[in-house]
């Protein structure tokens, strides 16, 4: 490694560090531009002292050499008076500005340069052609006019029930949105949800974006009357759910009584291999299928109250919360995962001690059959088939 680049990477700036706010972004690119201006002028000293028989030019500015930094307007300055007299080098044709244009990230840009950008029509730093804020006033402008449609993540109106119960499903989706595109998203989201829903603030999404929440559906009610083509819609968007979850509640009055409610935990608890491969993730973080959950599955049937962070969530008064889904965007996904959680309450209504014990009523091939033999569920039965856990 030559001199001047064992002086360039000596430095203690933390050149991979990540910046948050727009003053740690320009201090960072300052400190950038000092070492590129010591990196240029030991290079050029360098090059020029294997030449030997060249004479070493002299700073326009203290009459003194060496000088090697050469600026926009031809002048050539030594490095200590090129940092006194608030030079900036330029991102572009590495020329010298004192009076340089900045982008959002702090870095410098000659004026010649600069006439091939944009600018940032909130506050005028440099922007891509085409684009009309900087990274900053973007996030601002996104915050300012999406927050009339996303409310805090406290935000629980009285429920508005459609369909016929009791079994309700309730349906909680988070999911990501590119910057630039919060506000259309929020709006194109708002508007197809209309009175069925909502949508929310959530600290654990991936990025920015919302949380879509629904009122309370019957399953028939879902299929039929969800705007399912928002989906699609925020996917054409370059929204994404995959990173993030989705939860279904599933009413407690549409079990009938303790015995069917611990049937139902149970189902589960014996198939977490084809709820994990049908969920398409696992997370001990959001969703853990614990050891103590497992045992404790009598005592939530009868009233007791477990950990909100489980693969069901029993600690709601209303609803039991099935935290294991992936968030989606496709269609028959979405569909599938509110089709397990309707369908497992059905067939576990009515599954006698006699079908646990002689006829592996509790076992997934059992359950798999008897949702075949259901067209209702044909979302959730395509899925299965496709995921290999129909058997």
């Amino acid at each position: 490694m030559d001199d001047y680049d064992q002086f360039y990477f000596a430095s203690n700036v933390p050149r991979y560090a990540h910046p948050e706010s727009s003053a740690q972004r320009a201090s960072l690119a300052l400190v950038q531009d000092q070492d590129a201006a010591d990196h240029d002028e030991l290079r050029l000293r360098d090059e020029r002292i294997a030449g030997e028989s060249l004479p070493q030019p002299v700073c326009d500015e203290c009459y003194e050499p060496p000088a090697f930094l050469r600026t926009t307007s031809e002048n050539v300055l030594c490095g200590p008076c090129a940092r006194s007299l608030g030079y900036r080098r330029c991102q572009d044709c590495g020329r010298y500005d004192r009076y340089p244009d900045l982008d959002a990230h702090g870095s410098a840009y000659c004026s010649n340069c600069a006439s091939s950008y944009g600018s940032c029509t909130a506050c005028n730093t440099l922007v891509e052609l085409g684009a009309y804020y900087c990274i900053d006033c973007d996030d601002d402008e996104d915050d300012d006019e999406a927050s009339t449609r996303i409310y805090g993540s406290y935000y629980k109106p009285e429920p508005w029930f459609h369909g016929n119960g009791p079994l309700f499903v309730g349906v909680e989706l988070e999911v990501s949105i590119p910057y630039g595109k919060l506000e259309d998203a929020a709006e194109l989201a708002d508007d197809e949800l209309g009175s069925l829903g909502y949508l929310k603030e959530d600290s654990s999404i991936n990025g920015q974006g919302f949380e879509i929440v629904s009122h309370p559906m019957s399953y028939g009610w879902a299929i039929e009357h969800f705007p399912w083509n928002l989906l699609d819609t925020l996917n054409d968007l370059g929204g994404r759910a995959d990173f993030n979850g989705m939860h279904v509640h599933v009413s407690r009055d549409a079990f009938d009584g303790p015995c069917h409610l611990y049937r139902w935990l149970k189902f589960f608890y014996r198939n977490r291999p084809e709820v994990v491969t049908l969920a398409r993730r696992e997370s001990n973080d959001w969703a853990a299928f614990d050891e103590y959950a497992r045992r404790s599955v009598k005592s939530y049937a009868k009233g007791e109250k477990g950990s909100r962070y489980q693969a069901i969530n029993t600690q709601n008064d209303a609803t039991l919360e099935l935290r294991v889904f992936a968030g989606t965007l496709k269609r028959q996904q979405a569909q599938a995962a509110i089709g397990l959680a309707v369908a497992s309450v059905e067939y576990t209504r009515f599954l006698s001690t006699r079908d646990i014990a002689r006829c592996g009523g509790w076992e997934w091939p059992a359950f798999a059959a008897w949702v075949s033999e259901r067209s209702e569920f044909a979302p959730l039965w395509a899925e299965m088939e496709e995921l290999q856990c129909a058997c």
